[in-house]
């Protein structure tokens, strides 16, 4: 939730190697309108995109009711 524009990421892949991102976006996006097609794509360019709750907490459903989308790419 705290990743801003330009914040780096840094995470391992399978193999053990660390690989380090840039925060190119983060927007916050209703549930059921969260664009899955458009972030889980099979070409392109490489993409870090990670998804968290966000937005306002729903009592009854006992969740929240947005997503936060951060996207980086290789720096």
């Amino acid at each position: 939730r705290t990743l801003e524009v330009g914040s780096e990421v840094t995470v391992t892949d399978d193999a053990g190697d660390l690989l380090t991102y840039v925060v190119a976006e983060r927007f916050q996006v209703d549930k059921q309108e969260l664009p899955v097609d458009e972030l889980f794509r099979p070409g392109g360019a490489p993409t870090l995109t990670l998804i968290t709750c966000g937005g306002a907490f729903d009592t009854g459903e006992r969740s929240y009711q947005d997503n936060i989308v951060v996207r980086a790419v290789p720096a």
